[in-house]
């Protein structure tokens, strides 16, 4: 349980990086991960958070698992930070398209919000760890 936390929270980190900094550690712990544990845990947060129905599940799991799949370069890639999380936020934002027409107008709401407090919270631990000496 405490891998699938983990892996959970670096799903969601990667989906809201804004910074090199801590995007470099983010991909880092996802790269170990594989794309069906990624998208599985992403399906699975957004079916609790969401309320996602049985007509909506499948749709859902096939579009977290296309992304998770076009990530995987992007996670083994030598690439920059910033290069890596441009790529990262092009292939958010196709997910996000894909989602938008199979989510209800109030699901992408909350995807949306859900999406920025997840944000709000990982800068916030990179000013914590960076006041405290962190790197």
């Amino acid at each position: 349980m405490k891998h699938s936390k983990s892996v959970a929270l670096a799903v969601v980190a990667l989906l809201s990086c804004s910074t090199a900094a801590s995007a470099q550690g983010q991909i880092d712990a996802i790269a170990k991960t594989s794309p069906e544990q990624r998208a599985k845990v992403q399906t699975g947060l957004m079916k609790e958070k969401l309320a996602l129905t049985a007509e909506q599940l499948p749709k859902v799991e096939a579009i977290n698992l296309a992304t998770a799949q076009k990530m995987q370069p992007v996670l083994e890639s030598t690439d920059g930070p910033m290069i890596r999380m441009r790529k990262a936020k092009s292939n958010e934002a196709e997910r996000d398209t894909a989602l938008q027409q199979v989510l209800t107008p109030q699901q992408y709401q909350q995807w949306l919000a859900a999406k920025d407090e997840i944000k709000q919270k990982a800068e916030q631990k990179l000013l914590e760890k960076r006041k405290s000496g962190g790197n």
